[in-house]
């Protein structure tokens, strides 16, 4: 029996102590004058550490997460969340990420902003049968807005042309833009992700489709995937509530790689003429909406701020130097080079975007490119630009500030945890438990569980798991 309780307590303290790194993770936090947006998998902490420590990205989005709701089936629980509506579902080992960046705010990056994003290509899009309360509801209680600052959309198409996820209903759209104010009042931060074809500033047409081809297109015009400003309907109505609006310009055939491997355009130059022509036409382009006349609305200026404008690029996964590969030139590269020359340019022209994206962490040096450290190292150091975070004597500083603010913020919580040791302490003395070495039991235990965390183990794929699931699985 005396075992057993002792087991009982070891569980209980570890289980604590886990809620702990979890509840102190999110904060809100804010964004930096100039963002480098990494997006990850979650497949390799090491990497995720050396984009942040190394390269300069102050914002990573984890990907990708979804909401739905629960099938009534038997085996079916959701005990975390509470929520009978709903569950959130991932890949993505939610505990072993709150224990990653509770690691990151104790080494003096708890500035560092961390997203999940919704969507991606084959990815679903929003269930909406849930209401914006209901789907906020399931957010709220599930572990995810605890380890999160916020979320990202990167609703996208599907592989299969007739998938009905290669259109946006009105219902998924304004359920998006329900949900991003939501979040937005709550004080979430929100990103939203589009293809180029999806908010594409150099086209006034319209459509929630976004398996269109164009049979006039002078290049790759059998490519039957582009849309046609979708993502233009939430700005419209949306926009105010959106912090940042990362486009992806490497998306399969686009416009800037016809620009560049088409017409032979400079990558620099088409990325100063991109945000250039942005900006002289006060930040905003025509979108006709009422080419599709379910939606009701009037054609009308749509605004794209270059304060929320973040470039999205391809790193190194992206070259193909083939002629005879059928992805020769698919997705788009630039390098950090072109983008410093573009980048310099409007900032003579005080023209210049929020910053810059890029997918994806994990193939951090492949082909031998280091995006991100390319683009952090004039990013954070161009003139008036105040917000480097990679000068060492800066570091030093923030690293002692950012300790403080971590500790202030989490105070509550290291009160509760010292009351409920406390408690527990006195209650192993009247049950005339050894304190000594129970305690010593529950920190080599904690400590193992840390260790585990170091190893390989982000390198490794998990299988689709329900956000109830994380738990310290070396004590089972």
């Amino acid at each position: 029996m005396n075992r057993c309780m002792r087991r009982l307590v070891i569980l209980t303290t570890l289980q604590l102590l886990q809620h702990t790194i979890i509840a102190t993770t999110s904060k809100i936090r804010k964004l930096p004058k100039q963002v480098l947006i990494g997006y990850t998998s979650g497949h390799n902490y090491t990497k995720v550490k050396e984009a942040i420590v190394n390269d300069g990205v102050n914002i990573v989005i984890w990907s990708f997460i979804d909401i739905a709701t629960t099938p009534t089936t038997p085996n079916n629980t959701d005990t975390s969340t509470n929520n009978t509506l709903g569950r959130v579902r991932t890949n993505l080992d939610l505990q072993s990420i709150a224990s990653f960046i509770h690691q990151l705010d104790i080494d003096g990056y708890s500035n560092i902003i961390h997203l999940t994003s919704f969507g991606g290509w084959n990815g679903p899009h929003l269930d909406t049968t849930l209401s914006p309360d209901e789907w906020f509801s399931i957010w709220q209680n599930s572990n995810a807005s605890k380890i999160f600052h916020g979320i990202d959309f990167d609703l996208e198409g599907n592989d299969n042309l007739t998938s009905i996820h290669n259109v946006f209903t009105i219902d998924c759209l304004d359920l998006m833009g329900s949900i991003i104010t939501l979040m937005n009042d709550n004080g979430y931060i929100v990103s939203i992700a589009p293809p180029q074809s999806y908010l594409n500033i150099n086209s006034t047409n319209f459509s929630r489709y976004v398996n269109i081809s164009i049979p006039n297109r002078r290049w790759h015009s059998d490519f039957h995937y582009f849309g046609s400003n979708v993502y233009a309907y939430l700005l419209a109505k949306y926009g105010m509530y959106i912090d940042l609006i990362s486009i992806q310009l490497y998306e399969s055939w686009s416009d800037a790689g016809m620009a560049i491997y088409h017409d032979g355009m400079k990558g620099s130059d088409y990325l100063y003429n991109f945000v250039h022509d942005l900006a002289v036409n006060n930040e905003s382009y025509h979108v006709e909406f009422d080419q599709d006349t379910t939606l009701g609305m009037k054609a009308q200026n749509v605004s794209v701020p270059l304060s929320k404008l973040v470039i999205g690029l391809a790193n190194g996964w992206a070259i193909n130097n083939n002629p005879d590969s059928s992805s020769y030139h698919k997705a788009l590269y630039i390098s950090g080079k072109e983008c410093e020359v573009a980048y310099k340019r409007l900032l003579n022209d005080q023209h210049v975007p929020r910053g810059f994206m890029y997918w994806t962490i994990e193939e951090r040096g492949k082909n031998d490119v280091y995006l991100a450290k390319d683009i952090g190292q004039f990013l954070f150091h161009s003139d008036n630009n105040d917000t480097s975070k990679s000068d060492d004597n800066n570091n030093k500083k923030k690293k002692s500030h950012n300790n403080n603010a971590s500790r202030s913020r989490g105070s509550h919580h290291y009160i509760l945890g010292t009351v409920v040791i406390i408690g527990l302490s006195i209650y192993c003395y009247i049950r005339r438990y050894d304190i000594r070495s129970l305690w010593i039991r529950v920190i080599d235990h904690y400590h193992d569980y840390v260790s585990s965390l170091e190893e390989s183990r982000g390198q490794q794929q998990t299988p689709l798991l329900d956000d109830s699931s994380f738990l310290f699985e070396t004590v089972r």
